[in-house]
This record gives C-alpha cells, sequence and structure tokens, in this order.
C-alpha cells in the first residue's frame, strides 16, 4: 500500500494533535520520501516509527532558541500516541500520576485483528492461562485485548481463569479448542498442570501473579515455574512480557513458522538437564558397585559431584563411606 506525500502530511498534522502545527513545520520534521509500509503495522514497528518522529521533531525544537520552553510544555509524541493507539494501558499501568489522562482517547484496536493460522490448535501443545485473584480483572483485560490470537491455541488453565476465558471468548465456537479444565490454584491447579507439561502436553503459560499476596499454595506456584524451566517451555509471569509476546505469537501461527515458538512443537529441556542426568547415570554406577570403597569407586562418585558443582574433595568420598 503506497501512502503519498499529503497522506503522509494529513498523518503527522493528526499525529502533532497541536492547532498551531502547518504543513511547513511538518514537511521540517519528516523529510521524508514516500514509503511503502504494510497494511498493518505491529505495535512493536509502530513504536519504532514514533520513536524516529520523535527524535526529529525534538531535533527541529531544539534549533530554535525562541521555543526552548515549549520543548518541555508539549507531552512527549510517543507517549501521546501510544496512549492513543496502544489497548493495554490498564494492564501495564504505567505511572504517569495522570499527567496525561487527558490525551487518553478511545480508538477502535487494530492491533488484534483475525487473521488464518497455519497451525491448527490440535497441532500444538496447550496454552495455559492462569490468574491470582488480584490479577483476575487484569487477565480479562488481556484476554479481550488479544483474543484473536488466544483463540489459536488449545487452552487450558485453572478453575476460574478458564471459566472467565470461556465467556470472553466463547463456549460455543467452533473454531476454539479447549483443553482439560484444572483445580483452582489452592486446590492443586498448580500441580496439575505441573503435570501436564511433566507429560509434554503444555507449550506455554500465562501467568498472572500477584506479588502483593501470600498465596497459601506458594509451594505448587514455585513448583510449577521451577518445572516451566525445567522443560524450557515458554511461561509469562507478569502483564509486560504477556503483552510483548503476543506479535511473536501471532507472526509465528500466520506466518508458519514454528522455530518462533518452539515449546508449541517440540519436547525441550534446560541445558542443564543433559549435566545432571550425566550425574546421575555415575551415581547409579556407583551405588550398584561393590559395597568396598575402591580407588575406581571414588572416582566416579568425584566426577558425579563435579559434574553437580559441589566442591569435595577426594578425601570426602573416601570419609564418607567410612
Amino acid at each position: 500500500m503506497h501512502i503519498d506525500q499529503n497522506e503522509v502530511d494529513d498523518a503527522m498534522l493528526y499525529i502533532l494533535n497541536d492547532a498551531d502545527s502547518t504543513i511547513a513545520e511538518t514537511n521540517s520534521i519528516k523529510n521524508l520520501p514516500p514509503i511503502e509500509v504494510p497494511k498493518f503495522v505491529s505495535m512493536t514497528e509502530f513504536l519504532i516509527l514514533m520513536q524516529h518522529f520523535e527524535r526529529k521533531y525534538n531535533k527541529v525544537e531544539d534549533s530554535d532558541e525562541d521555543d526552548e520552553d515549549s520543548i518541555h510544555e508539549r507531552p512527549s509524541l510517543l507517549r501521546e500516541n501510544s496512549n492513543h493507539l496502544f489497548p493495554h494501558r490498564k494492564i501495564l499501568c504505567p505511572q504517569d500520576d495522570g499527567k496525561d489522562a487527558d490525551l487518553v482517547r478511545t480508538a477502535k484496536s487494530t492491533h488484534d485483528n483475525d487473521f488464518i493460522s497455519l497451525f491448527p490448535p490440535t497441532q500444538m501443545k496447550y496454552l495455559a492461562l492462569v490468574s491470582h485473584n488480584g490479577m483476575k480483572s487484569t487477565m480479562k483485560r488481556f484476554v479481550l485485548a488479544n483474543k484473536n490470537v488466544l483463540k489459536k491455541f488449545c487452552l487450558t488453565g485453572t478453575n476460574s481463569t478458564m471459566t472467565m476465558l470461556k465467556e470472553v471468548i466463547g463456549k460455543r465456537d467452533p473454531d476454539v479448542v479447549y483443553g482439560p479444565s484444572c483445580s483452582s490454584g489452592p486446590l492443586g491447579g498448580d500441580a496439575e498442570l505441573a503435570a501436564l507439561m511433566t507429560q509434554g502436553k503444555v507449550g506455554g503459560i500465562i501467568f498472572f501473579t500477584d506479588p502483593m499476596s501470600a498465596h497459601p499454595h506458594q509451594a505448587d506456584i514455585d513448583g510449577l515455574c521451577r518445572l516451566a524451566m525445567v522443560h524450557n517451555t515458554m511461561i509469562l509471569q507478569n502483564p509486560t512480557t504477556a503483552v510483548m509476546m503476543m506479535d511473536v505469537l501471532r507472526n509465528a501461527l500466520r506466518e508458519s513458522r514454528p522455530e518462533m515458538i518452539p515449546s508449541f512443537f517440540f519436547d525441550l529441556v534446560s541445558p542443564s538437564v543433559s549435566a545432571y542426568k550425566e550425574a546421575q547415570r555415575l551415581m547409579i554406577l556407583e551405588t550398584i558397585a561393590d559395597d568396598d570403597v575402591t580407588v575406581a569407586s571414588a572416582a566416579v562418585r568425584r566426577r558425579s559431584l563435579q559434574i553437580l558443582n559441589f566442591d569435595v574433595t577426594f578425601k570426602d568420598f573416601v570419609d564418607s563411606d567410612e
């Protein structure tokens, strides 16, 4: 899609949002030839574009000594337009103290347009959604803002989050595939998800944890997060990370690129797992050997513990069996 010069001028005037702005001022800011742009621009591309225009705008302002104070009076161009178009303001909670509240406008979001996924949900592992009570409303906003990409996956999660998910996305939509609903977190739901992950059925977890509250099932939460590390599974533990990853998921499905989201297609493990398995193998060999402490068996144990990063001397091996 080609944008001619008049369209660029009109767009820049709208972006600047200043009654005193003129076409001449706009031309002095951009100085760019007509460009070819895709029909849909991702949020990442949009932010980069805004940063570019903001740098050029501030450069023009800096060159005019008489208008030096206006630089500080004018709200940030990047912040203004991010607030105008970005649909996740209440999810990310920017700490601006309301200084630019008047810049937040109601706009129809186009970042979550529906698309055709080149991978059916049944060909991928589950995408699990979990949220603590203090983060339920945030998870709902997140699902509403990204439902067209989320519904391309086979969805699972803990009980209350899954109930909300089905209400937002729809229970009867034939194109949406739901996996098993686990129990509520304090009743073992996190442990159930961990079990599904160890069985190779979970490819990613969006887990909005509440850092301001204590949880009776903290051990289960820690276990789920640790096993996600062990199995090298995508886990997004706060709204910012989840928002940033949506474009990656969308592009991977739309462009048929499984390498962008490997944990949904392949059984992975942490790089440290191979060292652990080697240490376990050596331990087993030593265990089934004769009970007598020999130089050979001590050497096996020494090698095993070195792999596990224990700083133990040879004498310690011998003394430990006496």
